[in-house]
């Protein structure tokens, strides 16, 4: 008999796609379309991944799931303040271009 090492974990995948359509437009949209999608179901977890859905979690998440975990991925320029006092974690994209050129040109200087 194999074990599974890990226990069966069933994901919902939604591509929002607000990077190409006006969020004015879409969010609304969204919002009402998961509410219906999911109404009556229970997610453990919810990772978003981009500013994007960061954000409309921060502004809709409790609208739909309150309370629900989430780890966000992906997100850039955002304050740790952004995500305090919500059972919010993850990693923050924060880079220093010029600390990274003034790097490489010091290695490879010509």
């Amino acid at each position: 008999m194999r074990l599974r090492p890990y226990p069966a974990v069933e994901l919902q995948v939604e591509y929002m796609d607000l990077k190409r359509y006006p969020r004015v437009h879409i969010t609304p949209l969204l919002v009402d379309l998961y509410k219906r999608k999911f109404q009556g179901k229970s997610f453990d977890l919810v990772v978003v991944s981009d500013n994007f859905a960061f954000e409309f979690w921060q502004n809709y998440g409790d609208q739909l799931y309150p309370g629900l975990p989430v780890i966000f991925c992906g997100v850039n320029d955002i304050a740790s303040t952004a995500f305090e006092g919500r059972n919010m974690t993850g990693v923050i994209e924060n880079f220093d271009v010029d600390a990274t050129l003034n790097v490489a040109l010091s290695l490879h200087p010509n």
